[in-house]
């Protein structure tokens, strides 16, 4: 009977593993989605047409989002909220006393 229990217990914490392994790889891709928006700050000095620059513009604004919400899949909803929260520009000057004028 223990060896049905440990083998339990091992199955448990490799599925564990597995999962903290998925969620690092959500990270890695937002991370990347992240980086991947830093071109959209140099097409504008490239020698090419509107049209061209505005295909590029919209080009990498899609991958990143594809990306980042591939990124979101992975690491799963809570994690997801607090990335939001902690990305909210609103709450980054709030007070931590709470209510108070």
């Amino acid at each position: 009977m223990a060896a049905c229990g440990e083998d339990a217990k091992d199955r448990t914490a490799a599925g564990g593993s597995k999962l903290v392994a998925i969620r690092n790889w959500g990270i890695v891709l937002i991370i990347i989605s992240f980086v991947m928006l830093l071109p959209m700050f140099f097409v504008h000095l490239l020698p090419w047409t509107t049209a061209r620059k505005v295909a590029a513009y919209a080009f990498i604004y899609i991958a990143a989002d594809v990306v980042f919400y591939l990124g979101i899949g992975l690491v799963g909803t809570e994690w997801a909220v607090r990335l939001r929260r902690y990305l909210n520009p609103f709450r980054w000057f709030r007070r931590k006393g709470g209510a108070g004028g």
